[in-house]
């Protein structure tokens, strides 16, 4: 019965996406998907993701560069990193988690430290 499950199983798996050539989404395809209606569910999704990792991260490490006001809609990080890519079109073929990191960390930038 085993080889039944695991036959019906591999023929009921979706096909595979094609591979990224790099390895990770490009900040063109990113742009591409948060400027369609039918892409925004997954725009939002990946900018919020790569903003919860980077959260992640500051605590881990004790630091802080990215400084997004408490309850700034989803939106607004949106319309940060479209307008970003929009004026950078030289950081469309980077890595678009690297591209979101630069652009929140651009537009909601922390308060320099004071010095001693």
């Amino acid at each position: 019965m085993l080889p039944i499950l695991s036959a019906l199983a591999l023929a009921a798996a979706p096909p595979a996406a094609p591979a990224l050539t790099l390895g990770y989404l490009e900040a063109r395809d990113l742009l591409a998907r948060c400027s369609v209606a039918t892409g925004q569910d997954y725009c939002f999704g990946y900018i919020a993701a790569v903003y919860d990792s980077i959260r992640t991260y500051e605590a881990w490490l004790s630091l802080k560069e990215v400084c997004v006001p408490a309850g700034t809609p989803q939106s607004e990080l949106k319309a940060a990193v479209v307008s970003h890519l929009q004026s950078n079109p030289q950081a469309l073929s980077n890595s678009a988690a690297s591209v979101v990191v630069i652009a929140l960390a651009r537009r909601y930038p922390c308060p320099a430290a004071p010095s001693r």
